[in-house]
């Protein structure tokens, strides 16, 4: 079990009412794939960026996607040093979520990860995900807005399978975009 990820947290197949809000931290924070995964044009939808603390986000081996686990088994793991910047994670926060939406992520994710509620702080105010420019939304991502704001609760997909599936090197959605997106459109 030490090397699995566990949480203590709820899982929202357990809760009466599932939240309609997720932080997505990898290939799901570009609109078109979200909305391509969903099935739907994402319409009733809004988004912000947003940042996830006490979370560290790696690549999955031999994957174009990351996964989550928390910080402090990243440093045990990978022996990595306490970094503020690799202890957050930035992605996006999705508001609007419907129950369909829910079954088609929880399909997507498969058996890899726990969607788990969590708290996640966004940047800025909501705004409609049609329409909105992939770059420009997570140029908001600064570090100087991500006090500005209260923590929310979300629901996130943290890895649930044994850590040596991952990879050390933090997984960077810049280099996604660039390099992969094209294959996920």
């Amino acid at each position: 079990m030490d090397n699995q990820v566990s949480s203590n947290q709820q899982s929202p197949k357990d809760q009466e009412q599932r939240l309609d809000t997720a932080f997505f931290y990898g290939t799901l924070m570009h609109p078109s794939v979200l909305t391509r995964v969903i099935l739907n044009d994402g319409a009733h939808l809004k988004i912000t960026p947003g940042i996830l603390k006490g979370y560290t986000r790696h690549h999955v081996i031999g994957a174009d996607y990351p996964a989550i686990i928390p910080s402090s088994m990243s440093h045990k793991t990978f022996k990595r040093t306490p970094n503020e910047d690799e202890d957050t994670v930035r992605g996006v926060i999705v508001q609007g979520l419907t129950p369909h939406d829910m079954r088609r992520l929880d399909f997507f994710e498969g058996g890899l990860y726990d969607c788990i509620k969590l708290m996640a702080q966004p940047f800025s105010d909501f705004q409609p995900l049609k329409g909105v420019q992939p770059e420009e939304l997570i140029k908001q991502a600064s570090p100087s807005n991500n006090d500005q704001l209260e923590a929310i609760p979300v629901l996130c997909y943290v890895w649930g399978l044994p850590v040596y599936d991952l990879e050390p090197s933090i997984w960077d959605y810049e280099a996604f975009v660039r390099d992969k997106l094209a294959r996920w459109m």
